[in-house]
């Protein structure tokens, strides 16, 4: 199977949510593929996380105030 075949299944497979990430860079070879949806998996996870902890704690804060 030639990269070009790899990379082209590898698209069809990407999650919605990464593809315009990875797009923008363009790999060239399934490796570099693969590594950058990593890097966009990963940094999707942190912004997710960030944003949830962030809900959490205003809640929490609006929960105490509230209360007090």
């Amino acid at each position: 199977m030639t990269d070009a075949s790899k990379l082209d299944h590898l698209y069809h497979g990407l999650k919605s949510s990464l593809m315009k990430e990875v797009l923008r860079e363009a790999p060239l070879a399934p490796s570099a593929f693969l590594e950058q949806a990593r890097q966009e998996e990963n940094l999707d996870c942190l912004v997710t996380t960030a944003a949830q902890q962030a809900t959490d704690n205003n809640t929490q804060a609006t929960t105490y105030s509230n209360n007090s």
